[in-house]
């Protein structure tokens, strides 16, 4: 068993319910600056560490980051779809084209490098969905989501990669595509 640990929640931990986060002093920290906090305090209690892509690990920053890890790993690198104003309105489920193959777009770029540090990859669709009664056509937008969700598995596992795919009820989006009750 692995105990692997998100590291946005060293950070300023916004919510839906407060954007600007309920510790505002962390907000602008460098995740490299957070990994190194959370590895100091936390030891060998975590054995690797999940980030989100593009916005908390890219190929920009990942030598820090591991110089930061102290010999853990990266475990996952999760979806950041949820973290861009873009897809506000969904991201593989976006009614409008552009949108979505901007998100598909985003999940294939990440499928690629994971490999390179041995990391699986989370699709958290916590934006796909809708926040109100007839906000979307849902029946298109299921489709277009199920297609992008099979895409993107598809091509990160023909890259030899494990997709995740996790769920919430809600969060963001009040009524997830991916939800287990209406």
């Amino acid at each position: 068993m692995k105990t692997s640990l998100g590291i946005w929640a060293f950070g300023g931990m916004a919510t839906r319910f407060n954007p600007g986060g309920y510790k505002p002093e962390l907000a602008d920290i460098p995740t490299a600056v957070k990994v190194r906090t959370a590895v100091e305090g936390l030891g060998d209690l975590i054995d690797d560490y999940e980030f989100h892509y593009p916005q908390e690990l890219s190929r920009d920053n990942l030598d820090e980051v591991q110089a930061a890890l102290d010999g853990h790993g990266i475990y996952c690198i999760a979806s950041g779809l949820h973290l861009d104003s873009r897809f506000g309105k969904g991201g593989f489920s976006s009614p409008d084209d552009a949108v979505r193959d901007e998100a598909l777009r985003l999940t294939r770029e990440r499928s690629i490098w994971p490999p390179e540090v041995g990391a699986h990859m989370i699709i958290w669709p916590g934006i796909e969905g809708y926040n109100y009664p007839f906000q979307t056509p849902y029946a298109t937008s299921w489709a277009r989501f199920i297609d992008g969700v099979g895409e993107s598995a598809q091509h990160a596992g023909d890259r030899g990669v494990t997709v995740f795919l996790e769920h919430k009820n809600s969060e963001p989006a009040m009524r997830s595509s991916c939800a287990t009750s209406a």
